[in-house]
């Protein structure tokens, strides 16, 4: 990997490998399903789309050729295992949603999706790696196997906080002591709260307050949305305005109080 590119675009080109990989892997169980069910035009089209994408994806991976990616061990044997089994056989199992084959498949998915929900994270990741100029091996190695099973030392205490807030993210647990990162059974500096196909990752002991303000912020938003569109078809009066302006500032309220509840992603 070319230490010329910079820290940004190194980002993003992660971010677009995994979500390459991602459509690929979609679109290799779509094609064996029609070509399976005889429907071989749509077939035909979807492995057009892929032999692109395979192009766009070998070019990425030169550019790309030492990234790290947390479970890729665990993925390769995932992998080597798929291998054993036919297209058809793949098709069926996620039909019964039974057996081994079928057990294969939803560990495999498991790992993929962690990569594309966080691949901004994973991103944040390699340039850190890039960058980082202490010994890099012990820390490949955890993010690989996805587990901490020893003390790794880093350069200082931030860097072992940053990293330590990445890994965690991504279920690898871990936390720090001074310079050192040693194993975790759980993540000890956020909280994971989903809402609405969005991630938010919440200060330690603050999820119950975060849900109460995101139930109050979706209310709000409704409430704005409806008023809105009211205000297109009629003149609102004095008192029905400035009520419009009060639910608009207390919605911009809330929005700053769900910033200082939660982390963004860790700055390098």
């Amino acid at each position: 990997m070319d230490k010329e590119i910079g820290k940004e675009e190194l980002s993003k080109k992660v971010v677009a490998l995994i979500k390459l990989k991602k459509k690929i892997a979609e679109l290799n169980l779509l094609s064996s399903y029609f070509s399976i069910n005889g429907e071989n035009t749509k077939a035909a089209n979807v492995k057009r789309e892929l032999s692109s994408l395979d192009q766009e994806l070998e070019e990425l991976e030169k550019q790309l050729d030492n990234i790290v990616l947390p479970f890729s061990n665990r993925l390769k044997e995932l992998n080597k295992a798929l291998a054993d089994y036919s297209e058809k056989e793949i098709i069926e199992s996620l039909k019964t949603k039974t057996g081994e084959l079928y057990s294969l498949l939803v560990k495999r998915g498991e790992i993929i999706r962690i990569h594309d929900k966080r691949a901004n994270e994973i991103g944040k990741l390699n340039e850190f790696l890039m960058f980082y100029d202490g010994n890099k091996d012990k820390i490949r190695k955890a993010i690989e196997d996805g587990s901490f099973e020893e003390t790794i030392e880093v350069s200082d205490e931030s860097k072992a906080k940053t990293l330590a807030i990445l890994l965690n993210r991504m279920n690898i647990f871990c936390k720090v002591e001074g310079n050192k990162l040693v194993p975790a059974k759980e993540n000890h500096y956020e909280d994971l709260v989903e809402f609405e196909n969005e991630c938010f990752w919440v200060k330690k002991g603050k999820v119950d307050e975060f849900k109460t303000l995101l139930a109050e912020l979706n209310s709000i938003k409704r409430k704005i949305q409806l008023l809105n569109a009211e205000r297109q078809i009629r003149k609102f009066s004095e008192g029905e305005e400035a009520e419009f302006i009060a639910t608009q500032s207390r919605y911009l309220e809330l929005l700053k109080k769900r910033d200082e509840l939660t982390n963004p992603l860790p700055d390098l």
